[in-house]
């Protein structure tokens, strides 16, 4: 016996399929549409995740403040490291310019966020068909 999902109340799948698709594209909009807003100032949380993940270049690799898990930190701190090596300046000259304009670093930060928020959406989509 086929299990049914939680969306099998609707008759009509292509209906379901385009509510789903308009949903996705309505939250990508309000996530990433206006994701510079307010730079240079931070929302309550941003600067201690950047400066968190902007401290794993230091020699300590463990943040020791547990808040938020520290996977964002060092997915985060992948994507700096990215950064660094397509700029082409050295680890020091990076995070001293986050003293200097934070705007990029709290910029990078929204968008893994934006993204983590889009793909668990996805994700949680997907759970709800099988």
């Amino acid at each position: 016996m086929k299990k049914k999902s939680a969306f099998s109340i609707y008759k009509d799948q292509k209906l379901l399929v385009g509510l789903v698709a308009i949903i996705f594209i309505y939250s990508f909009i309000v996530r990433f549409g206006p994701i510079s807003t307010f730079l240079p100032f931070y929302s309550l949380d941003e600067n201690e995740l950047t400066e968190f993940a902007l401290a794993l270049f230091g020699p300590d690799k463990d943040p020791h403040w547990y808040k938020y898990g520290p996977l964002y930190w060092y997915i985060l701190k992948f994507i700096y490291s990215i950064q660094i090596f397509i700029g082409g300046v050295s680890t020091d000259e990076f995070v001293q310019n986050y003293f200097i304009s934070p705007s990029n670093y709290f910029l990078t930060s929204r968008y893994l966020a934006a993204t983590i928020h889009i793909i668990m959406a996805f994700v949680a989509y997907k759970m709800t068909l099988v």
